[in-house]
C-alpha cells in the first residue's frame, strides 16, 4: 500500500510537471469573455482536464499588479500592458469598436458613422486610471477625430455600460463582438467609418514562468 501510494504521488508530480494537473489562475477583463475567451477556456479545459482554472474578472491595470504579485498566471488584457521589465505579452486578437447608441439617438439607423459625429454626445466610459485603460484608447481615438468626449458616467463593467446606454445616459464604443453577443436591450450598434478604431486584445504573463501549464495554455491562446 505504502509502496502503491508512493507511486501515485510520484505519478502525480509528474503530471504536474507535464502542465497535464495542478492549478492555473488566470485574470482577464470582462470583454475577453465575447472574443475568444471562453473558446479558449474550453479547449484548455478538454485538453488538460485536471488542471484546475481559477478565473478572475479585473481591469487591465489589475491584470499587471496580480501578475507582479503572482495572484494570477496569465492575463487577457485590453489594452495592452505598459510595457515593463519582468512581463511579457503577445497580441491574440485586435477587432474594431462600434459606437453603442441608445436606439433613439438620431445616428442609430445609420450604416455607418464618423466618430467625429458623436462630439456632441456624453460618453459612457471606463475609469482612466489606472493605466492601462481602455478609456484612453477612445479617448485618443476622439481627440484625433478632434474633440475630447464628454463624461455621462464611470463603470467598471460592460453590462453596466449597456444598460445605461439603453437608459439614454450616454453612448460609447465596445468592442465589435461584444456587440454581437448584445440583442434586445435597447442599444443601437453602428459601425464607425474610417479610420477604425481598434481594440486589442493580448495574453500576458511573466517572461520568467516557463511551467508547462502556462505555455500550454499560450499555445492554445495563439492557436
Amino acid at each position: 500500500m505504502l509502496l502503491a501510494n508512493f507511486e501515485d504521488a510520484v505519478a502525480d508530480t509528474r503530471r504536474v510537471g507535464r502542465g497535464q494537473a495542478g492549478k492555473l489562475a488566470i485574470g482577464f477583463v470582462g470583454s475577453a469573455m465575447f472574443a475568444g475567451l471562453p473558446d479558449i477556456i474550453s479547449s484548455y479545459r478538454d485538453a488538460f482536464p485536471d488542471v484546475e482554472l481559477v478565473l478572475d474578472e479585473m481591469l487591465a491595470a489589475e491584470i499587471a499588479e496580480a501578475l507582479r504579485r503572482r495572484r494570477i498566471d496569465v492575463g487577457f488584457a485590453r489594452p495592452a500592458l505598459l510595457a515593463e521589465a519582468g512581463l511579457a505579452q503577445r497580441l491574440i486578437l485586435d477587432e474594431p469598436y462600434v459606437a453603442a447608441l441608445p436606439r433613439a439617438h438620431p445616428l442609430a439607423a445609420r450604416d455607418d458613422i464618423a466618430l467625429a459625429e458623436l462630439s456632441d454626445d456624453a460618453f459612457v466610459l471606463y475609469p482612466a486610471r489606472p493605466e492601462p485603460s481602455v478609456t484612453g484608447l477612445i479617448v485618443t481615438a476622439c481627440q484625433a477625430a478632434g474633440f475630447t468626449p464628454r463624461l455621462a458616467q464611470e463603470v467598471l463593467h460592460l453590462q453596466t455600460a449597456i444598460g445605461l446606454i439603453a437608459a439614454g445616459v450616454g453612448v460609447s464604443l465596445v468592442p465589435e463582438a461584444a456587440a454581437r453577443a448584445q440583442t434586445g436591450r435597447g442599444v443601437a450598434y453602428v459601425p464607425l467609418a474610417a479610420p477604425a478604431v481598434m481594440a486589442p486584445l493580448t495574453i500576458a504573463w511573466r517572461d520568467e514562468d516557463v511551467s508547462p501549464a502556462v505555455q500550454r495554455l499560450l499555445d492554445i491562446a495563439t492557436r
